[in-house]
């Protein structure tokens, strides 16, 4: 019987390996050149990402809340000890996030903390506000919402400026009204 460790190394593994095969030269030097070097990257394309993480999926079906944030953060880190984190593996986490955002507990704000923290790059920054954090915010209620509020309120005052933008980007961006129950012509009458 496969532990959740054994299946997000594997997971792990079978995403790294395909974004290294879809990767060209080419389009990882033009990354690595926008990102100024603090990332490294395979290559890959943005389709090539969101469709490795689809195929991830199908192979790994079970995948529960536990699983997927381990799986994240597997892909956020560096490939292997010694090697700089990869632009296209932080991306996948990114689209896995997104992906499972129903999974998303308050308590994993503190792992979203770290991420942009450590993002490097508006662009893993934008998509994990716009794409996760936003939506996830917004599917909460009561004391999970109240929850969240407390650390959305740190990071409004945090040292770390990615932190204060990130509030201030959810605070444009509020919560929309949970959606009014019933049929829509009964709520029209």
């Amino acid at each position: 019987m496969s532990t959740t460790a054994d299946v997000v190394a594997a997971a792990a593994g079978f995403v790294d390996r395909t974004l290294q095969n879809e990767g060209a030269w080419y389009r990882a030097d033009d990354v690595e050149g926008r990102l100024g070097g603090d990332l490294t990257s395979y290559g890959s394309s943005v389709g090539a990402v969101r469709g490795t993480v689809r195929d991830m999926l199908r192979k790994y079906k079970d995948l529960d809340h536990d699983a997927v944030v381990q799986l994240a953060s597997a892909l956020w880190g560096q490939p292997r000890p010694g090697a700089r984190a990869v632009y296209e593996r932080r991306l996948a986490a990114i689209v896995l996030l997104q992906t499972k955002a129903a999974l998303l507990r308050h308590s994993d704000l503190t792992r979203m903390e770290g991420f942009l923290r450590s993002a490097g790059t508006r662009e893993l920054v934008d998509p994990l506000l716009a794409d996760v954090l936003a939506p996830f915010l917004a599917r909460l209620h009561g004391r999970d919402r109240q929850r969240a509020a407390v650390v959305l309120a740190r990071w409004r005052t945090d040292p770390d400026t990615q932190l204060r933008n990130a509030a201030a980007f959810l605070e444009q961006h509020p919560t929309p009204e949970a959606p009014p129950q019933g049929d829509i012509r009964e709520r029209s009458l």
